[in-house]
């Protein structure tokens, strides 16, 4: 009997059973959630090596998808035969030990490269934001609610999200903002009905991919990026304040309204390091993911927090308290 494995992301398991079909007589299909996968590796590679005919990893978008390399190498660990990557937008790839070789791995090793040069530009970046940036007093000056544009900055990492925590309160702060008459455009890593169903304007700034094997780089990497395309985007619509829910390792949008010299208004859920040490796997670059965080809290003009603890934690860790909002999930 032909034993077949999809590895997917439990997040699209609705899609991903369009592309699986039904079972085919003879062929035993085992299906295998990505997060489960990685929380448990060991007992994967040591009980599951070269037990099945095919393995099949059905990613959103094999372009941004994350610690690509080891995936890749995992994979190929599992099966005696075919290896495929299929992704949501309609990809398909054999992959095999010479792909491996001559091709993720090279990519892999250009990346470790790399690494020291992103951690040197962030800490190059912030420190200029530390000595350059005061509060946008002219622009926050004339600021009005319903005569300004708002730059809302959404920069998460995760792709094809269409339900959730974030998703809902990236909504309702949008359709407060709407509410209130203020004008109102995103930047976005992705292309979300939900956003669009807001009714603004959203300028797609997606992940190049470049950086995508080693957790938490593409985060880092992407700063750039964004603050490449934001600086047109930004010069085209004109916007009077700049609204970023807090993402890890990003800190393009403090870098932008200090270049245009606009308020900038940080959405704040948690520290991402507290969160991964007491929730999920470590940080691998924990110490610049902390520093990049607290840099953002320190100098934003306004951080609007979810709690009251939030509001003490940040201050404990020098953030003044006068800039801290209190804005509870579900007002």
């Amino acid at each position: 009997m032909k034993k077949v494995a999809y590895i997917f992301d439990s997040r699209h398991s609705a899609e991903v059973t369009n592309i699986i079909g039904p079972e085919p007589p003879g062929a035993e299909t085992t299906l295998i959630e990505l997060n489960d996968l990685l929380l448990h590796v060991k007992r994967f590679i040591f009980s599951c090596f070269r037990r099945f005919d095919e393995v099949v990893l059905v990613s959103f978008d094999l372009t941004t998808q994350r610690m690509l390399f080891f995936l890749v190498c995992l994979v190929l660990w599992l099966t005696r035969g075919r290896a495929y990557l299929a992704d949501l937008q309609g990809r398909w790839e054999r992959v095999s030990f010479c792909s491996l070789l001559f091709k993720y791995l090279p990519a892999f090793l250009r990346e470790l490269v790399f690494v020291p040069f992103l951690i040197r530009r962030a800490k190059k970046d912030l420190a200029s934001l530390d000595e350059d940036y005061g509060p946008a007093v002219e622009s926050k000056a004339g600021f009005s609610p319903a005569a300004r544009k708002i730059a809302y900055l959404r920069t998460d990492h995760w792709f094809g999200i269409s339900a959730g925590g974030s998703v809902a309160h990236t909504a309702g702060v949008a359709g407060g903002f709407l509410e209130l008459g203020c004008r109102l455009f995103f930047l976005s890593t992705d292309r979300l009905p939900w956003l669009a169903e807001t009714g603004a304007p959203v300028y797609l700034v997606k992940p190049d991919g470049v950086v995508r094997s080693l957790p938490e780089l593409p985060e880092l990497a992407y700063n750039r990026q964004l603050i490449k395309a934001g600086r047109e985007i930004l010069a085209q619509e004109r916007p009077g304040l700049i609204y970023q829910r807090y993402s890890l390792n990003n800190y393009a949008g403090l870098y932008l309204a200090k270049e245009c010299n606009l308020p900038f208004v940080l959405e704040y859920n948690g520290s991402f390091p507290w969160m991964a040490r007491h929730w999920g796997r470590h940080l691998w670059f924990e110490r610049t993911a902390a520093a990049v965080e607290l840099q953002v809290c320190r100098l934003s003009d306004l951080v609007v927090a979810v709690s009251a603890p939030m509001k003490e934690e940040l201050a404990r860790r020098g953030v003044k308290e006068d800039k801290v909002l209190v804005n509870p999930n579900g007002v």
